[in-house]
């Protein structure tokens, strides 16, 4: 996130699968770092609700916030819904279109620190190999 004076300011964000709005950052976070005034109320509600059926209330929308994910020389503007309910929660949530979207980025690290527990032989035409991984006994 860029602050008024563009210096990058981090910001605790939760990866949410199941949300279909593709950023939220709470209303305390957008305060903090004086983006509170640009907050308009001019915007189509989503209408979301929690797991448990609970109504989210989004309090507004920051047009055009420019952010970069951490380790990442990508540049990105996008609208952002503000809520409240994420004060003390989380500073942004990121929803499920944008982490599908940006995979690669979000999960690099990830992929490379996983695979060295998984052990991969190439196949070969005709071959088939049988390794037993594990032993069973009833």
């Amino acid at each position: 996130i860029r602050s008024q004076g563009d210096s990058p300011l981090l910001a605790r964000c939760r990866l949410d699968s199941q949300c279909q709005i593709p950023f939220l950052m709470s209303e305390h976070w957008a305060n903090e770092n004086g983006k509170l005034s640009q907050i308009s109320k001019d915007f189509k509600d989503p209408g979301m609700q929690s797991v448990s059926g609970h109504k989210i209330q989004i309090d507004g929308i920051l047009r055009n916030v420019v952010f970069n994910l951490r380790g990442s020389t990508v540049t990105y503007r996008r609208d952002v819904y503000v809520c409240k309910q994420l004060n003390g929660w989380a500073d942004m949530v990121i929803g499920a279109k944008f982490m599908a979207e940006q995979f690669a980025v979000l999960f690099s690290k990830a992929k490379k620190m996983f695979a060295g527990i998984f052990g991969f032989k190439k196949e070969t035409a005709g071959t088939f190999l049988l390794e037993p991984r594990a032993r069973f006994s009833c």
